[in-house]
């Protein structure tokens, strides 16, 4: 097989450059302290305020700078695609330290997508700050640091030497208002719905302009969306969605078909690892079509919190996670690969990040998704 195109997706690192341990912002404290007597919102509320662990960014830069080169097994180019949550509170200081983050991984690959998400949207009295507070946090964030807007043209991968093409596109799903936000889930619409003046003659409906946006050719292409929220139900928190997954799933099956769906949000591998052979029915993920899978990744760096749940470690949880997808060309048998390799590690257990095995199974950790060229 011959090597096409490795993905490192990560997502959910949720920076916190000034929070130090037990200080919280002041509407986040006093949420976290409500909330601690009950048995499982405490937990859950105090985890969705938890900052990155200083540990993790560089040990990730140490996996990172082997698993794109022949150390680690691969031969090709490396792609970087973080889907959001690049911060806990959406502060200015963590955005910029996240930033400065990717752009020292990106040394490592040749092209770097970064997606925000819900929690970069939350101005630090959220959800109890006004709505023009919200507002204004928000102009910030689009004019400062994503200032694109989504979905734009994608990034384009031509293999030399191989008729086969590789489209990778982003599309924005945070809602900004308290309703959407607090409820964690997301809707794809118009992407800068807000905005009255100057691009808004250009823009349309996100769903729209995506099947616009995708470039003629006579090649082969095998298109992959990135998107804060599952498009799918997941098995955890199957609301953390987008809202609109029906609408969206039609028109990612056509006229150009989207094959693989890149998310974060849930801060846990989907499908589970082990469970991703084609002929496991997790492999079917409604609303999307049997020819379409939804790939969720873990959180990259953000504090452990099994402790606080009261349950005991579980060493194949992996609380910190990045998958990598390999794709290959098997020209013997006409299809593309795509191989999943899960790279985690326990802090304070087994602190490295490592491609770990898939239970019960080969000892490379290689779960594969193939798809027939035919089908592209």
């Amino acid at each position: 097989m011959r090597p096409v195109l490795q993905i490192a997706h990560i997502s959910d690192l949720h920076i916190s450059a000034r929070l130090v341990e037990g200080r919280l912002p002041r509407v986040a404290d006093w949420i976290a302290r409500c909330a601690d007597p009950l048995p499982f919102l405490g937990p859950w509320a105090r985890h969705g305020m938890d900052p990155h662990d200083p540990t993790a960014p560089h040990q990730f830069e140490r996996f990172l700078s082997r698993a794109s080169s022949s150390a680690g097994g691969w031969s090709g180019p490396t792609w970087l695609v973080d889907t959001g949550d690049l911060t806990t509170f959406g502060d200015e200081e963590s955005l910029v330290a996240g930033k400065r983050l990717l752009n020292r991984l990106g040394r490592y690959c040749i092209r770097t997508m970064s997606l925000h998400g819900n929690h970069d949207a939350w101005p630090e009295d959220f959800p109890l700050a006004p709505v023009p507070t919200i507002e204004d946090h928000r102009t910030q964030l689009r004019t400062r640091h994503f200032v694109q807007e989504w979905p734009e043209a994608p990034e384009v991968y031509d293999p030399p030497g191989q008729k086969i093409r590789i489209e990778l596109y982003g599309m924005n799903s945070v809602e900004h208002m308290p309703h959407w936000n607090v409820a964690a889930m997301g809707r794809i619409k118009h992407d800068r719905y807000w905005e009255t003046t100057g691009r808004r003659r250009i823009r349309g409906h996100s769903l729209r302009r995506l099947q616009s946006q995708v470039p003629a050719t006579d090649k082969p292409v095998l298109r992959l969306l990135a998107v804060h929220h599952p498009i799918a139900r997941v098995d955890r928190l199957p609301h953390h969605r987008v809202w609109n997954g029906r609408e969206v799933a039609s028109y990612l099956r056509g006229p150009h078909r989207f094959h693989l769906i890149l998310s974060g949000h849930t801060h846990a591998l989907y499908p589970k690892h082990g469970h991703l052979a084609p002929t496991n029915p997790e492999h079917d993920h409604p609303p999307l079509s049997p020819l379409q899978s939804q790939l969720v990744v873990g959180s990259l760096m953000q504090r452990d919190f099994s402790d606080k749940m009261g349950a005991p470690l579980d060493p194949t949880r992996w609380a910190h996670q990045c998958q990598l997808l390999r794709i290959f060309h098997d020209e013997a048998s006409s299809e593309l690969v795509v191989a999943r390799l899960l790279a985690g590690r326990n802090p304070g257990v087994d602190p490295t990040f490592e491609v770990r095995p898939v239970p019960g199974g080969s000892g490379d950790g290689r779960e594969e998704i193939r798809i027939p060229i035919s089908d592209l």
